[in-house]
Order: structure tokens, then sequence, then C-alpha cells
């Protein structure tokens, strides 16, 4: 049985109205982002910060513009105390009553969002001031269940945190051994600058026994064309094949559901596949520059392309990347990729053996990336489950404790 109590967010919040003053500049400044809550690059900023509001750790801000719409920023921990735009509304939470925490996991629950969807009704430019929100009904558990809960749900996110922060770490990895590689020529000019130790040679933090099988790929002089000698130019054509969506006849398609990948990446799923995965999508239509990996197999629409090779998959995308899709548009007024211009480009080839070798020690990069956003996919439905009987008080505390 649960035991938490309906309050009025009034009773359990209060706006904040300091101003900064003549103390202002050497704040920082955010603004409200809908995805990301608080952040550093606000959309419109004064010259003179005197009227703009403080808001430190545990508060939050919001334009009473785009509450109706979810935008609210949080102040967590790690970012610094700054100030807001004067027109946005500042509160905190009385502390006794309400965790800051636990509210700003509240506002990512249907109760919140339910009543913010009736409450900016009748117009997309209604305000919501805290006067209004203040009236809204929150259903609070005592403050000790709030930490418990807030401890839980700040676990998960941990965990989600560490996972996209170490797949940002694998991809510049994967992203400097390909340069080094294939565009710098690091092996081979280590080897003209004297080194003769396989490790020295390939320059990263290889095992010894790996660095003697790796380094005698690379050859230890660049010849005349400026590239190492015995490599090659070679255009993009004899690497890939850039195929339109829905390239694939229906007898050709698997039964799904699988996802669908439009010119602005994930876009929902499909009950066919169009391609097997693994594969790169190439945005076309407005986002020239755009590349989406996918380990599964996929559905693409008729705006972007997909990738096929006879090559590595995990090599052709930094190949891709490296090259600069925006150097392969049409020049139109739209943008688009062009294959044709694709196709003509040009990058130095080395032989299968070094491809082979790069897809090898890249490929366990991407399947650790692959396994850590399969973790953070079940990690948020884990925390999508827990949430509202979390902000409800529905589970007991020791059920809380229970789970990992």
């Amino acid at each position: 049985m649960s035991n938490a109590r309906q309050r009025s967010f009034g009773d359990v919040a209060f706006e904040v109205t300091d101003r900064a003053g003549p103390s202002s500049d050497d704040l920082p400044v955010y603004g409200v982002d809908r995805k990301v809550g608080l952040t550093s690059e606000p959309k419109y900023q004064s010259k003179n910060l005197q009227r703009y509001k403080h808001i430190v750790h545990g508060m939050f801000a919001y334009n009473p513009m785009r509450l109706n719409i979810g935008s609210i920023g949080y102040c967590f921990d790690d970012i610094p105390p700054g100030l807001v735009s004067p027109d946005y509304v500042v509160f905190a939470c009385n502390l006794e009553k309400l965790l800051p925490k636990f509210c700003y996991y509240h506002t990512k629950s249907k109760p919140w969002n339910d009543w913010l969807s009736l409450a900016g009704e009748g117009s997309v430019r209604e305000r919501i001031y805290f006067r209004k929100l203040a009236a809204y009904q929150i259903r609070l558990p005592p403050v000790t269940y709030q930490q418990a809960a807030v401890e839980v749900l700040s676990t998960l996110d941990d965990k989600t945190e560490l996972n996209r922060r170490m797949n940002e770490t694998l991809v510049e990895m994967a992203r400097a051994l390909f340069r080094d590689w294939f565009v710098d020529f690091g092996p081979t000019r280590r080897q003209m600058e004297g080194a003769t130790d396989p490790a020295v040679i390939m320059g990263h933090a290889f095992p010894p026994e790996k660095a003697a099988t790796l380094a005698p790929l690379f050859p230890a002089k660049l010849g005349d064309d400026g590239l190492p000698e015995g490599w090659k130019k070679r255009d993009l054509r004899s690497a890939l094949t850039l195929n339109y969506g829905k390239a694939l006849t229906k007898k050709a398609r698997r039964p799904g559901p699988f996802n669908v990948f439009g010119s602005g990446g994930v876009s929902g799923t499909h009950d066919t596949a169009l391609a097997k995965g693994p594969s790169i999508i190439v945005g076309r239509k407005g986002t020239v520059g755009s590349l989406y990996w996918t380990r599964e197999d996929f559905y693409a629409i008729d705006t972007v392309f997909y990738v096929t090779s006879d090559y590595p998959m995990v090599y052709c995308h930094r190949l891709l990347e490296t090259l600069g899709l925006e150097t392969m548009n049409t020049d139109a007024a739209v943008p688009g990729l062009n294959r044709d211009n694709a196709y003509r480009q040009e990058f130095a080839f080395g032989g299968d053996d070094l491809v082979d070798a790069y897809a090898e020690f890249v490929g366990t990069l991407a399947e650790k990336s692959d396994a850590n956003q399969q973790e953070n996919q079940t990690l948020a439905e884990m925390r999508d489950l827990l949430l509202p009987k979390l902000m409800s008080g529905e589970i007991r505390l020791k059920d809380v404790e229970a789970v990992p």
C-alpha cells in the first residue's frame, strides 16, 4: 500500500526571483533545451546580464511559453551555478517535503506531462507561470522513500551515462587509429624517424606480440607520391556501393520488426527488413554528412543510401567519415548526396591485409559499443518501468532496494 500524499506543487516548491545585479560578469549563462535540459548554449543572450536570474544546484528553470512541451532544465551538482534569462521561471524545492532530484525524475513522469499538455491547451504560446504550476497536484511519498527512489534511478542513469562515455571513447579510438594508419601514415613515418621497436612503430597501446605482427605491414619509407611505398590511390567506387533505400525486391525482404532509418537517423520500426546489417546509413536530403551505424538488419526509406561492400563495414564507416560527405553533395539548393561525386573521392590503400588488421581490432571496439548500446536500451526500459511506480510510492521500500 502506498503512503504517498496528494499535495499542491506550490506547497512543496517555491519560485526564486533573485537577480544577478552587478556581480553577473563571471557567471555562465544557460538556456533550456527540451532534449538536454539546462544548456550552456542559450538561443538569446543580452549584453547586460544584471536582470538575469540566478540558478544554483537543485533549482529548476523553464521558459513559460515552452513548459507545455516538456522543456525544463535542472541544475545538477556537476553544473556550475549561473544565470538564466529574466523571462524564465526559476523554482526550488522545500527540502523537508520534496527532494530536488526526486522532483527532476517526476518531471519525466506521465502525470506531470499529462497535466502540462492540458495546462497549455488553447494556444501554443500560452504562458505557464509559477502561479499556475503551483496548482499542479503531485502525489508525494515521504522524503526517506524519495531518497531511496532517487538512488535507484540515479544508479540506472549513472550506468547509462558511463556506457555512453565509454562509447565516445571507443569511437575516438577507432577514429584515431584510422587516421594514424591510413591518413597520416604514422607507422611509416615513425620508421623514417628511426623507430625499430614494433611497439614504437605502431605508436598505440598494442601488446608487444600484436605490435610485432602489425609493424611489418607498414613500409619503412614514403614514395615520391607521398604514400607509403607500395600503396596506391583508389576511388571510393572500388571499395563500396551506395544503395538507394527500398532498392531490394519484396521477395528479398525479411519479416521484422526492424529499425527504420530516414535522413535524420532512426525513426520507428517496420515489419520487413530491407537489408542485412551491419551497415552504414548515409543521410541524403538535408543531412549530407550524417552517418548512422547499425549492426542489426534494417529498413531504409528511399531518401537515404545504405552501404554494401566486400570490405569490413567498420573500415568503410571510418573511410566515409574521413573523406567527408560534405564534399559529395549535389550543389543544389537542397543538399543531397551525389553518388557520382562520392565515387570520385580518392583514398590511400595499403592492401587487404592492412584493412583486415584494422577491422579485427576496431571490430572488437564496435562489438563492445554495440553491447553498451544494448545494455542502455535495457536500462532505459527498466527505468521507464520503475519510474511511475517509484514516483507514486507504489513499490515497497525493500523492493526498491533490491533493484540492481
